[in-house]
């Protein structure tokens, strides 16, 4: 799974940041569906986890420069002590969705007419196309 950070405004609503997370995580879960088929993506409310990454630093011997990463850790502590509830999860968008069905129907006549169980998830590259 992928936990990604939703960078809402204080009153919650939605930003121009918001929307280029929206974009970025839509084609994590798109790419990533095609080589891990159990891949999830979740966006999850970072509200308030710079200020706290900034606040930890101010009072631990943490560099600055690791801000970013202290944020991104107390979005997935804040992610996971709330046991996801409230937390976003993206599907696969529909074309991609049709490729892989299309996929998995020549993988299925494929194992049936060799007589093998060997699944490949690799993306193939006419997908990948797709996506850009």
């Amino acid at each position: 799974s992928f936990v990604v950070g939703l960078p809402l405004e204080k009153n919650g609503s939605e930003s121009q940041q918001s929307n280029l997370t929206r974009t970025f995580a839509q084609r994590l879960i798109d790419i990533s569906a095609q080589c891990l088929p159990r891949a999830q993506v979740i966006l999850w409310d970072e509200r308030f986890s710079s200020q706290e990454a900034e606040a930890l630093v101010a009072h631990s011997r943490s560099p600055p420069e690791f801000i970013d990463s202290i944020a991104a850790c107390s979005i997935l502590d804040d992610y996971y002590a709330h046991q996801g509830v409230g937390a976003e999860l993206l599907f696969p968008s529909p074309n991609v969705t049709a490729i892989l069905n299309v996929r998995r129907s020549r993988e299925e006549a494929d194992r049936h007419e060799s007589g093998t169980t060997r699944r490949q998830n690799l993306p193939s590259k006419r997908a990948l196309k797709y996506l850009d």
